[in-house]
């Protein structure tokens, strides 16, 4: 999981994220196949870093 800020910081043009609701405290949620305990670590991670 990456916090969007991340995700933000490699964008030229970040204000096409804020037109669409996104913000430095959403999570992209990256889906495929993976053991649930390392799904709930990485969420867990991801909203504590939100969260801050």
């Amino acid at each position: 999981m990456v916090p969007a800020k991340a995700a933000l910081s490699v964008s030229p043009e970040t204000n096409v994220f804020a037109r669409f609701g996104v913000s430095d405290r959403t999570i992209r949620l990256n889906v495929g196949l993976h053991q649930a305990e390392e799904v709930i670590t990485d969420l867990r991670e991801a909203f504590a870093v939100a969260l801050r």
